[in-house]
């Protein structure tokens, strides 16, 4: 198959133009060509271009085969050039070879043109793809160039003995060394550490310090690649600046262990440097002390300043603590107005109550609080630590438990640990775990003292109390035990099933009976200000369904503890159909602008009044004040602890409207509740 060709052929005569495509047509070309003679056409057809060679005559009268050449040049050096003459003579040959031609063939050889053609294309295709590959590597190599150069990190180059041999811009930014002043030095020159291990490990990402040119160290991130060059093995170390990453990292940890309101430890830093003195203590011993300290009366603070007035205290104690204590200390805040202080290396039990000393004296002074002065004091409980010791967690709840002695003796005093507090908080313990089963297991119940009309000895209401069956203890009352409930975070989901139970036994009485009394059930003053009480009372209240009269009795305290929050309470329960009674009403300190604000149907007489109403004046005037105000407001009254008839005949004379009490009736289970309904006739 014919090969394509196209030739530009120099040459005066068309019988040489023919003789020289004739022998390209013999040797296999398909030749197709241009024959010009004049140095102005020779021009012509190289400015069109296109052209896979030029065969040349080596002398022409206007054109010879040098002139021709250095025209070619000019035009497309890589255009290939042979030239064909009669002329012998190794001179002529040297002289076309010398001006760019790839080959000269005799006139009376010719047949030696095609094989000289194809060998000279064969080349020039050669040189071209040499070219091209070049080409490309030149442009590969300016791109790397370009990416390296401005590459954000630091890009360094080592020969095998370690000795620089390239530093981009960005590491001659980062170590301070221009390239002159870094080439051919040890790479340990950027480094801050001594032969660090590992750093010429290939494919390893590991962080060590680098070294400015100036001496300053500062955290790097590297990794390391190998390659072999021209025989040897070139490492590329590649550097990043991580120290925002470092300082970042840094907050982060120092966020996760610290208080944000003091920036004191918090809970996870204190229990691990709590953790590390009772490990050293073991092993060598030694005398430390965890100090529990709890602000007296801080919620006054909260309510009748603000709290960012307490905040501004709590921080202000913080800062007279961190004073105060050495600095290989440990001061932290649990949360609200609890702060620890772990002391170590301390002599003793008496070195321990000196401290408590030192701290009571440091809280003394006035907090200033804008133009307010507030005065702080604290109750502290000391756990001292000597040779082996319990946990972390142990130790900090027997701290806890001698703060709460503390408080119970009078407050702003301290108090020692001893081992019937343990006892105390080992019962504690095991009655807040005893708690969690008796949720689970079913061991709480509901029993329903009755509430009785004064007037006609009518059945109107059931106060739903509850009782815990303990299985070892037997029947428990809430003052046994809600103490403990409370401190366990218990107090929400024993209230909700307090309400559940009672206002399904509401429901189950409403199916019964045409009339069913109002089933009432107390919130405390922390189920009152919590969020989730309305959403739990709506859940109980749908399930009980219509047709059923319930109420919630609150004390007083409750409701003053944080009368903005319990007003809004009161009222989304109030929209709820349920009705509201203040309990032991006259033994708490509301005032009676603030049971006007409050949404209430009921007040309850508490039993330290009707104990003696019967035979003390004083005591019957205050129950009629208190019946009075009911009236004047348009409230009902309930009298509880009602033990005599007596008292009952009183209470009647003075126009209260209901009571309760063992004269009437002890609390009931659900059951003996029922058949009282039904013999009481509310049907």
């Amino acid at each position: 198959m014919s090969a394509p060709i196209r030739i530009l052929v120099v040459d005066d005569s068309d019988d040489d133009a023919e003789l020289v495509v004739r022998e390209l047509r013999r040797a296999g070309w398909e030749p197709e060509y241009r024959r010009v003679d004049k140095q102005r056409d020779l021009e012509s057809e190289l400015r069109a271009g296109g052209w896979d060679l030029v065969v040349a005559d080596y002398s022409l009268p206007q054109l010879d085969a040098v002139r021709t050449l250095s025209v070619v040049r000019a035009f497309d050096a890589n255009l290939p050039c042979v030239v064909v003459s009669g002329k012998a003579g190794e001179e002529a040959a040297v002289e076309t070879m010398q001006g760019g031609a790839r080959d000269y063939v005799l006139k009376d050889r010719l047949a030696r043109l095609g094989p000289v053609v194809e060998r000279v294309l064969r080349d020039v295709e050669q040189r071209r793809e040499k070219e091209a590959t070049e080409r490309a590597l030149r442009e590969i190599e300016q791109r790397f160039h370009a990416v390296i150069d401005t590459a954000m990190d630091a890009v360094v180059t080592v020969d095998e003995l370690g000795a620089i041999e390239t530093l981009n811009p960005a590491a001659q930014r980062l170590f301070g060394y221009s390239v002159e002043e870094a080439v051919g030095e040890p790479m340990e020159i950027l480094l801050g550490e001594t032969r660090p291990s590992g750093y010429r490990v290939a494919g390893t990402n590991y962080e060590l310090l680098g070294r400015h040119k100036l001496g300053s160290t500062f955290p790097i991130e590297t990794s390391i690649s190998v390659a072999r060059v021209s025989g040897r093995e070139i490492f590329t170390w590649i550097a990043r600046d991580i120290r925002e990453r470092k300082a970042f990292e840094a907050n982060l940890s120092e966020q996760a262990l610290r208080d944000p309101l003091t920036r004191l430890a918090n809970r996870t830093l204190l229990i691990d440097r709590l953790s590390n003195v009772l490990l050293r203590t073991s092993r060598h011993p030694a005398s430390a002390a965890l100090l529990f300290i709890d602000l007296d009366r801080f919620k006054v603070i909260n309510d009748n300043l603000g709290h960012a007035a307490g905040d501004e205290v709590l921080r202000v104690i913080a800062h007279r603590l961190t004073v105060l204590v050495r600095p290989a200390d440990t001061i932290g805040r649990l949360g609200g107005d609890e702060f620890v202080v772990l002391c170590e290396d301390i002599d003793g039990l008496r070195g321990a109550e000196l401290i408590a000393q030192r701290i009571a004296l440091a809280l003394q002074p006035p907090v200033v609080v804008g133009r307010t002065d507030v005065t702080v004091s604290a109750s502290i409980g000391i756990a001292v630590i000597e040779g082996p010791s319990l946990d972390a967690e142990t130790l900090l709840r027997d701290a806890d438990a001698a703060m709460y002695r503390a408080k119970a003796r009078g407050r702003d005093r301290f108090e020692i640990f001893d081992h019937e507090m343990r006892a105390q908080a080992a019962a504690r313990a095991e009655m807040e775990r005893a708690l969690h089963q008796a949720l689970e297991r079913g061991q709480l119940q509901l029993y329903y003292q009755p509430q009785w009309s004064l007037a006609d000895g009518r059945l109107v209401a059931f106060e739903a109390l509850l009782r815990w069956e303990h299985p070892d203890r037997g029947t428990l009352t809430p003052a046994e035990f809600l103490t403990v409930a409370d401190e366990a975070g218990l107090t929400m989901p024993i209230g909700a099933w307090v309400m559940g139970a009672a206002y399904a036994q509401a429901s189950r009485w409403a199916s019964l009976f045409a009339r069913a009394p109002t089933i009432w059930v107390n919130v405390s003053a922390r189920q009152l200000v919590h969020p989730e009480l309305v959403a739990t009372m709506k859940d109980a209240i749908r399930r009980a369904g219509p047709h059923v009269s319930l109420g919630v009795e609150i004390t007083e305290d409750a409701l003053m503890n944080d009368p903005g929050t319990a007003i809004a309470a009161t009222r989304e329960l109030r929209d709820l159909d349920v009705r509201i009674a203040i309990d032991d009403f006259g033994t708490g300190y509301a005032s009676l602008n603030y049971v006007k604000l409050f949404p209430v149907d009921t007040l309850k007489i508490g039993r330290s009044f009707v104990e003696r109403v019967a035979r003390d004046r004083q005591d019957s005037a205050i129950v009629a004040a208190i019946i009075g105000l009911s009236r004047s407001l348009g409230l009902e009254t309930i009298a509880e602890g009602v033990e005599t008839a007596e008292q009952a005949e009183a209470l009647r004379r003075l126009g209260c409207d209901a009571a309760q009490g063992y004269h009437f009736a002890r609390p009931l289970p659900a059951d003996e509740a029922t058949l009282l309904i039904d013999g009481a006739g509310t049907d």
